[in-house]
């Protein structure tokens, strides 16, 4: 019941992927998910066991957003970020993978081969969030003014919230 529905894998500015890239999973079933024990992974590299010290339930329709650090100054600002993921789990900009698990079983996973632009997020379309539909990178579209977040603006996604992709 979880799909990956957004990602950003390439931040505006050099440097700034080790902080701010990040990626959002909606859980699309009808009962509450905690994300503790729930694995990424990502282009091959050991996949990382969320453990946080309290339950993180992530309600039924809602999203959860996993980056690089919860430090908004380091992180582009993003809202509230809901679990961490280590740099050694980068996200590519061209052949590209991300897969959340349980324990060896996949629960969703997507890859892409290139269209990341700098500072846009990839955006699953709305209507298509099923673990099927985010298989095909062409149901993804890149986020674009005005669909800016942070402070200082230069990052496009919707973090958290309804995709809008926009002609």
């Amino acid at each position: 019941s979880l799909v990956i529905t957004e990602f950003m894998a390439n931040p505006f500015s050099t440097g700034t992927d080790g902080t701010q890239e990040w990626f959002e999973i909606q859980n699309v079933g009808t009962t509450p998910f905690d994300l503790n024990g729930l694995g990424v992974k990502g282009n091959g590299a050991t996949p990382y066991v969320v453990a946080i010290n309290e339950c993180k339930r992530v309600a039924p329709q809602a999203w959860a957003l996993f980056a690089h650090t919860t430090v908004p100054d380091d992180n582009g600002m993003l809202p509230v970020v809901d679990a961490t993921f280590p740099t050694s789990i980068a996200l590519a900009q061209s052949n590209g993978s991300l897969s959340i698990l349980d324990g060896t079983t996949v629960i969703d996973a997507i890859t892409w081969t290139t269209g990341i632009l700098d500072g846009a997020s990839k955006q699953l379309m709305p209507g298509m969030t099923t673990a099927t539909a985010n298989d095909t990178p062409a149901n993804f579209c890149n986020a674009k003014t005005p669909q800016d977040y942070g402070s200082v603006l230069t990052n496009f996604g919707t973090p958290k919230a309804v995709n809008i992709c926009l002609p």
